[in-house]
């Protein structure tokens, strides 16, 4: 049996990069003019296990892309219990988490602020000139991490995601009320929809907000980069990854730090400037 011709048919390889391997062992052989020929799978497995074998590697990503690889697919590994990441792959997914929840949580704040404005006008959100908050991206990257072992149980992460959210908004939300002589950040006692209003720090509608975000976040967008990150190869989704990180990093350090140092103009002054109001 040709190689090629096992690789291309055989099911009963499930993982691509068995497959990966049989690919690169036929490129190796048809380079030196020795096509070889295998009889039995345990003589062709015995071959391969000899190659060593990257799916990051050139071969890998040919295998990849002809396997086509699936949401479906990333899908059933994602919830299976040998499910693993490399080192690389899990930095360069949390950072584009990150990136897309800071956007996500300011679409959310922008929409919901012009009705709990009464409809009137769109208020600003935020503090930099991108449209990026960055208490949903370390929010989300925590949710990821904390509930990575917890994504086999949907209800785990929605529970576990809406108290852990609850506590933590509340004790931030007071220890900048006491330390700061009544400094508010948010304050929910003025807010629509704010049932289970706890001191204007944790309502019941924030923290199902979070709940139902960490289904989402767990479910599809996560397993999403994941499908990202092996359709791509390794070099083009970690620039990928690492660029957005660095912008949206950037205009954070640059209107948190940078321009209160050396008293240039921050982001706020900017859109004011522009006519944009801010609720604060």
């Amino acid at each position: 049996m040709n190689i090629l011709d096992y690789a291309n048919g055989v099911e009963k390889l499930v993982d691509p990069m068995e497959v990966g391997k049989v690919l690169y062992m036929q490129t190796l052989s048809d380079s030196l003019g020795q096509r070889t020929h295998y009889g039995s799978e345990e003589k062709l497995r015995a071959a391969v296990e000899k190659v060593s074998f990257s799916e990051d590697s050139d071969f890998g990503r040919k295998i990849m892309t002809k396997k086509k690889v699936s949401l479906k697919m990333i899908w059933r590994d994602y919830m299976g219990d040998g499910f693993k990441m490399e080192r690389w792959r899990w930095i360069g997914i949390l950072m584009l988490v990150a990136v897309f929840a800071g956007f996500f949580g300011w679409v959310y704040e922008f929409i919901f602020y012009f009705f709990d404005g009464g409809t009137g006008e769109f208020y600003m959100q935020g503090g930099n000139f991108l449209p990026w908050i960055n208490i949903y991206a370390i929010g989300a990257v925590l949710i990821v991490l904390s509930c990575w072992k917890l994504r086999k149980y949907p209800w785990a992460v929605f529970l576990f995601a809406m108290v852990v959210a609850g506590i933590v908004e509340f004790i931030g939300g007071w220890l900048v009320y006491t330390i700061g002589n009544g400094t508010r950040y948010w304050d929910y006692n003025t807010e629509i929809l704010n049932f289970g209003n706890i001191g204007g720090f944790v309502c019941l509608r924030s923290v199902l907000f979070f709940g139902v975000s960490a289904l989402f976040l767990m479910y599809a967008v996560v397993p999403v980069f994941v499908w990202l990150s092996r359709k791509m190869s390794r070099r083009a989704f970690m620039i990928l990854a690492i660029v957005l990180f660095a912008v949206v990093m950037m205009d954070e350090v640059y209107n948190l730090l940078a321009s209160k140092v050396f008293g240039w103009f921050d982001a706020m002054e900017f859109y004011r400037g522009l006519g944009w109001k801010y609720l604060t």
